[in-house]
């Protein structure tokens, strides 16, 4: 599987803070993820300003588990495909973080921000979700397709 995960690096912030992106392979020897990340997501980003971008997750590590979980303030989650049938999309604990031209077709929620502020989701195209979704702790900037 296709698993990347890039991040901005700040100058003048600690490198090893900003480090601190798991991703889960496909079950193909992708990438080995520390035991702590395993439960949060098949890609997990604990950080600030730093960004998910071009990943493809077609099976999330267990049931329940998102396919993605971001915990932090001004991230950015683009241009990711996510289809998984058992599991959330992205997941939001943080603020000021902005989702943008994704495609997800998840069985659970696409997008869900959990009592988070200052998110926005725009561009997106979100397929299978639930219904039951934490979207109101996010600013819809449009463009998006339900």
């Amino acid at each position: 599987g296709q698993n990347r995960c890039k991040e901005q690096l700040i100058p003048g912030k600690d490198e090893a803070e900003q480090r601190s992106c798991y991703q889960a392979g496909s079950g193909q020897g992708d990438h080995v993820v520390p035991e702590e990340a395993q439960p949060r997501g098949a890609i997990y980003l604990s950080g600030n300003a730093s960004q998910i971008v071009g990943n493809s997750v077609h099976q999330a590590p267990s049931a329940n588990v998102p396919a993605v979980w971001v915990y932090g303030s001004g991230n950015r989650i683009a241009e990711n495909v996510l289809d998984t049938q058992h599991s959330d999309g992205i997941v939001v604990s943080g603020t000021n973080t902005v989702i943008e031209w994704n495609t997800i077709n998840i069985a659970g929620c696409s997008l869900e921000f959990q009592g988070s502020t200052g998110n926005v989701f725009r561009h997106n195209f979100l397929r299978g979700s639930d219904g039951d979704c934490e979207l109101e702790f996010a600013i819809d900037g449009g463009g998006n397709v339900f």
